[in-house]
């Protein structure tokens, strides 16, 4: 999570999480053990924080902390049998929102029971209701609402310790990319994506915010103008047919985001890292892994 960036329910007010690291202590493929921050190593500091995966095995990370009380979390689910309408109005709610608020689109297509659904979490980072509300409220014009929750709840009961131990389930071929906004296009393609019956997920996270407001030369994470970010998710098997979503989805897709991406061929390094970054981190790459020990997760050569 960390050495790739990081997304989560503050995202928009926060950052992203790779921007509150200080000092990471990792061993490179040569085993020589180092701690890189702004003061040693301030060139690998750079790059672990975003492309982490290639320089070697984080065994330490120091980040600063941000205190946190309690929040709202809002949860609604919407009849999305059409789902382009209410995808295309979410990205615009959004975008308009105040920056302690953010909010996940996951849409899932009609299965033998159910409908098609598409599911609003949304946090709004303070414990003012009152605030929480204005907020919140153009959410429940999305589209006819099916069960609907908001509570007043400490942060960590968001993000509970432990759960179901992982055994390889879930949809093992995914594509993810960064949006500057959900436009009309994106939200029909998603839509008839979900009704083919060949993409089985769909998730849209919004960003922005403080990502932005950072240099895109501070770390590796160099896309910083972005608003928000796309998960399309399906079984392996019918991967091509991901392949074929994707690429219409092309005109729309700004970046690549490398936590919720399976592809690792070179060609798509580009849309992680354009350029100079890309240049930057290969001469890096040379110094610290020229053998490319560390080649499992978008390899840089």
């Amino acid at each position: 999570m960390v050495t790739a960036g990081g997304t989560g329910w503050f995202t928009p007010r926060n950052g992203l999480t790779t921007g509150h690291v200080t000092a990471v202590e990792l061993v490179l493929a040569d085993g020589t053990f180092v701690r890189a921050g702004t003061e040693s190593s301030p060139a690998l500091f750079w790059a672990v924080r975003g492309a982490g995966g290639n320089f070697g095995i984080v065994t330490a990370l120091e980040l600063e902390a941000s205190e946190t009380g309690d929040v709202v979390f809002a949860d609604l689910v919407i009849d999305a049998r059409d789902a382009a309408p209410p995808v295309e109005e979410w990205g615009a709610v959004l975008r308009a929102a105040p920056r302690e608020l953010t909010g996940f689109l996951t849409l899932m297509p009609a299965g033998p029971d159910r409908p098609a659904v598409a599911h609003v979490s949304a946090v709004y980072a303070c414990d003012r209701p009152d605030a929480a509300q204005r907020a919140l409220t153009p959410l429940l014009g999305l589209g006819p609402l099916l069960p609907r929750e908001a509570v007043l709840a400490p942060y960590p009961a968001l993000v509970p310790a432990g759960g179901a131990p992982h055994q390889g389930q879930g949809l093992g071929a995914t594509r993810s990319g960064l949006l500057d906004g959900v436009s009309a296009h994106t939200a029909r393609r998603v839509a008839d994506a979900l009704g083919s019956g060949q993409v089985l997920m769909e998730q849209f996270r919004s960003v922005g915010g403080v990502v932005n407001d950072v240099d895109p030369a501070a770390t590796a994470c160099v896309h910083r103008t972005q608003n928000f970010q796309l998960l399309s998710a399906t079984v392996p098997e019918l991967e091509r047919s991901l392949d074929a979503h994707w690429a219409r989805l092309a005109p729309e897709v700004n970046g690549r985001y490398l936590n919720f991406d399976s592809r690792c061929s070179p060609d798509v390094l580009i849309e992680a890292f354009p350029e100079p970054a890309l240049t930057r981190l290969r001469a890096l790459k040379a110094r610290y892994a020229p053998e490319n020990v560390f080649g499992r997760n978008l390899p840089l050569r």
